[in-house]
C-alpha cells in the first residue's frame, strides 16, 4: 500500500474512445474501468476470433477482471492480485470457449493500469500497451508479446519490413489460448499530479507516432486529446479498431524538484543496460591497453 505520509489525495480524470476504424465492419476491443476499495483500475483489450468470439472474448476479458478487483476489501498485495485478475479472466475465457463452437479459438490481449493511493502498477498480455505523458515526455510501460519484439531481442536489432509485413499480426501471449498463464506485472512506481496514462489497443499505435502522439497529449485536454487521437489514426488508414483510455492524476502530489527523466517502468532495465556496456568499454579499454603494452615490449 502507498505511504500516506505528508499524504496528498489523488484525484483522476478519464476519458475512453472506441472506434471500429475505417476498414473493419465489426469492432472486437473493448475496454473498462472500476473504482472501489481497491483503488481505480482502467482496461483495454483487444480480442481475436471472428464476429463472435473476438468481441466476447475481450468482454469478457474486461468484466472478469473488474470482477476480480470488486471482491476485494481492505489492503492487499497489488502485485499477487493484478495476476490473480489475468488468470481470472483467463479462466473464464476459456470456460466460454470450450461451452460452444462459435467461441471455440477465441482469444484476447489485455492492458490495465491500477492505481491505489499514490502508487500505479501496469500488467499487460500481448500488443495493447500503456504509456505515459509525464514532464513533456512519454514512455512507454509495456513491451509488446509479439513476434516481432522476440526477433528484435534476439537480433538485438532492427526487423526486416519483410519480417514485419509478415509478423506483425502475431502476438505470443494472451488471455484464451493456454491455461498455464504468466501476466506480466510491472512493480508499483509512484504517480504525480499532471501524469497521464494511454491505454490503448494496436489499432491506435499501428497509425499514430509516439512522436504525434506526445504532440496532441501536450496540447489539448484529455477530452480533446481522446477523439483527436483516435481522428488521426482514422485519418492515416484506421486500418484496425482504436481503442484509449486516458487517465489523467488531476490532483496529487507534485513532481520532486530533484525529479530524473525516467521510464519508471523500465528504469531497471536502462540502469542495468548502461552498467553492462561500461563494463563491456572497460574491458575492451583494458585488453586494448594489454595489447600497446605487448606491442611496446616486443618493439624493444
Amino acid at each position: 500500500m502507498a505511504n500516506t505520509s505528508n499524504y496528498e489525495k489523488v484525484v483522476l480524470e478519464t476519458v475512453a474512445v472506441s472506434d471500429v476504424g475505417r476498414v473493419r465492419d465489426h469492432n472486437e476491443d473493448a475496454f473498462g474501468y472500476a473504482s472501489g476499495d481497491f483503488g481505480s483500475v482502467f482496461i483495454v483489450c483487444d480480442g481475436v476470433g471472428g464476429n463472435q468470439g473476438g468481441s466476447t472474448a475481450s468482454k469478457t476479458a474486461v468484466n472478469s477482471i473488474i470482477d476480480h478487483f470488486s471482491k476485494i476489501n481492505g489492503e492487499y498485495n497489488l502485485f499477487r492480485e493484478s495476476r490473480e485478475a489475468m488468470n481470472y479472466a483467463n479462466k473464464k475465457i476459456l470456460d466460454l470457449a470450450s461451452s460452444s463452437r462459435y467461441l471455440s479459438g477465441m482469444s484476447t490481449t489485455a492492458a490495465f493500469l491500477l492505481v491505489c493511493d499514490q502508487l500505479a502498477l501496469i500488467s499487460h498480455l500481448g500488443d495493447s500497451r500503456v504509456y505515459l505523458f509525464r514532464h513533456k515526455r512519454i514512455y512507454q510501460l509495456t513491451k509488446d508479446h509479439s513476434a516481432i519484439e522476440e526477433i528484435k531481442d534476439k537480433k538485438m536489432g532492427r526487423v526486416s519490413k519483410a519480417e514485419t509485413q509478415e509478423l506483425k499480426h502475431v502476438i505470443t501471449r494472451s488471455l484464451g489460448t493456454n491455461k498455464l498463464l504468466v501476466p506480466e506485472v510491472s512493480e508499483t512506481f509512484p504517480i504525480y499530479k499532471n501524469d497521464i496514462f494511454l491505454i490503448c489497443s494496436d489499432g491506435l499505435i499501428n497509425q499514430v507516432t509516439e512522436k504525434e502522439i506526445k504532440s496532441i497529449l501536450s496540447k489539448y485536454s484529455i477530452n480533446d486529446a481522446a477523439q483527436k487521437l483516435v481522428d488521426w489514426a482514422n485519418v492515416n488508414g484506421g486500418n484496425d479498431n482504436i481503442t484509449i483510455q486516458l487517465v489523467k492524476v488531476a490532483s496529487g502530489p507534485p513532481l520532486p524538484k530533484d525529479y530524473f527523466d525516467d521510464n519508471p517502468v523500465f528504469k531497471n532495465d536502462i540502469k542495468s543496460k548502461t552498467l553492462i556496456y561500461s563494463t563491456v568499454a572497460a574491458l575492451i579499454g583494458a585488453i586494448g591497453l594489454l595489447v600497446y603494452a605487448a606491442y611496446k615490449l616486443i618493439m624493444r
